[in-house]
């Protein structure tokens, strides 16, 4: 092989019109590698090599992840959220990549990848779904592909579909609650959903601090309270004094749980009902009964036939908590206690979930009407 003096060579047994120059280099381990530029052009070829040993130097080369065939990437990215994701969280994660599954090939190499192939993506998938779907799914790619090093090559092209506005969130008035009521009394299988959403709007729980309630986390004496063990952040691990709402739906969550079996303080108030586990994945499917071991997963069947049946087709479970936060503002309660009662470290966030109507700020206008008068001249 003929040598230059900037470190590039041919191999001369090559024919002439494959005569790449190539370089030597050392990898992360101090072990000495050969690479080929693919440029006949030894300027070109010059400037494929410093790109190259820039990037070595940045850490941001492709790893050896990238060699891999989407499944087998898949499998490994699986198995890694699984120790280090709520369970929760690895199970949305899985759907998402079983759906990029069935869209590319399991057999393809991560790095033939390109931009164009996630922007045919999500052309493809957008004609079935809704934009947020899609934007999720590609998000789980991503992150998928940054651990290969490849995400670099798509992040000037790549953008996200455009969502749409968001629906203006319901707060929950008298009459509407007593129409759950009366609908939940009707139906006993949606019972669970009602009394949910009740402990919602009484205390401003989300789903998952609701799913994770054992029975040692609730004290019902006179002055009742509840501990949180369980939420998505560490600010909402917290101790909420009940009113009377949250007591009604507790005392019958609990009396729920205790007919199912519940009895130790470790036991969840929604226990776990097997018959419902029919995913193929699941280690549990073909298991009877209730555990109240594990939590149930969700009440969103349920859930979404009550409100549709109330007429509430557009009130979300999660309008509960907005609900209480809006009861907290109407009620003058200092915001410090108001964000610690539900778990809020940001202000800026907090204030997402207040929904003042009109009349209280019209209310609030014309109270400083004396004082605007301090600044009104009148005519001579």
């Amino acid at each position: 092989m003929a040598r230059d003096g900037i470190g590039l060579f041919q191999h001369k047994n090559k024919p002439r019109n494959k005569r790449y120059w190539c370089f030597a280099y050392k990898d992360a381990q101090g072990v000495w590698r050969e690479k080929s530029t693919g440029k006949l052009d030894k300027k070109e070829a010059w400037d494929e090599k410093q790109k190259f040993l820039d990037q070595l130097e940045a850490g941001s080369l492709p790893t050896d992840m990238a060699k891999w065939t989407l499944k087998k990437a898949i499998d490994d990215y699986n198995a890694y959220r699984e120790v280090t994701a709520s369970r929760k969280t690895a199970q949305c994660e899985r759907g998402y990549l079983r759906t990029v599954l069935k869209v590319w090939d399991g057999n393809r190499v991560l790095n033939t990848l390109q931009p164009l192939d996630l922007e045919r993506y999500q052309v493809t998938r957008r004609a079935t779904v809704q934009a947020r779907t899609v934007n999720l799914e590609l998000k789980t790619v991503r992150q998928l592909l940054k651990r290969a090093n490849l995400w670099q090559r798509f992040a000037g092209r790549y953008k996200e579909l455009k969502l749409p506005p968001r629906k203006p969130v319901k707060v929950l008035t008298p009459d509407q609650a007593r129409q759950l009521w009366l609908k939940a009394h009707d139906k006993p299988r949606w019972q669970v959903a009602f009394y949910c959403c009740v402990l919602a709007h009484s205390t401003g729980l989300r789903p998952i601090e609701i799913r994770h309630i054992r029975l040692g986390d609730v004290t019902l004496n006179d002055a009742p309270y509840l501990r949180v063990g369980r939420s998505k952040t560490e600010a909402g691990l917290r101790t909420i004094p009940l009113n009377n709402g949250a007591v009604w739906a507790l005392t019958w969550l609990i009396a729920r749980a205790k007919s199912l079996g519940a009895s130790d303080l470790e036991h969840f108030i929604l226990p776990c009902n097997h018959s419902r586990r029919t995913r193929d994945y699941d280690p549990l499917k073909g298991c009877k009964g209730y555990d109240p071991t594990i939590p149930q997963g969700s009440w969103r069947g349920a859930w979404d036939a009550l409100r549709t049946a109330a007429g509430l087709k557009n009130y979300w479970f999660y309008h509960a908590r907005h609900s209480f936060i809006t009861g907290l503002a109407l009620t003058r309660t200092p915001q410090s206690i108001s964000m610690s009662l539900v778990g809020h470290r940001s202000q800026l966030v907090h204030e997402i979930y207040k929904h003042i109507p009109q009349d209280p700020q019209r209310e609030a206008v014309l109270a400083s009407e004396a004082y605007g008068q301090l600044f009104t001249v009148t005519p001579a």
